[in-house]
């Protein structure tokens, strides 16, 4: 094998090295918010809390932190994720859809 082709396989194992340990240094736990009417919520936080990745009715959101006066409110305008210590809200279209929903297990 010459040594142009020695360097490009090196590069190529480097790269793809580092890109599953760059995965997996990204992977995020949800968490699951149980409802009381027995649906759940799943949030996936972003690191600093700036987005929060929202699983709820067959529905995929991600959603940008605004401003709360009281816990943690993500919004797109249409859809909302309100959580608080360890209960949380979804409003869809201005309207509550769950409401008390609690954190199943520790963050």
């Amino acid at each position: 094998m010459n040594l142009v082709a020695k360097v490009g396989l090196g590069i190529v194992a480097a790269a793809t090295t580092l890109g599953c340990s760059h995965t997996n240094l990204k992977e995020e736990k949800w968490l699951t918010f149980r409802c009381p009417d027995g649906r759940s919520v799943l949030a996936q936080f972003e690191p600093k809390d700036e987005f929060v990745s929202v699983r709820f009715d067959g529905r995929d959101s991600r959603l940008p932190r605004v401003i709360s006066g009281s816990g943690a409110r993500y919004s797109n305008g249409k859809t909302t994720f309100w959580n608080k210590g360890r209960t949380a809200l979804v409003e869809i279209d201005e309207r509550i859809a769950v409401q008390d929903c609690v954190l199943e297990g520790e963050p």
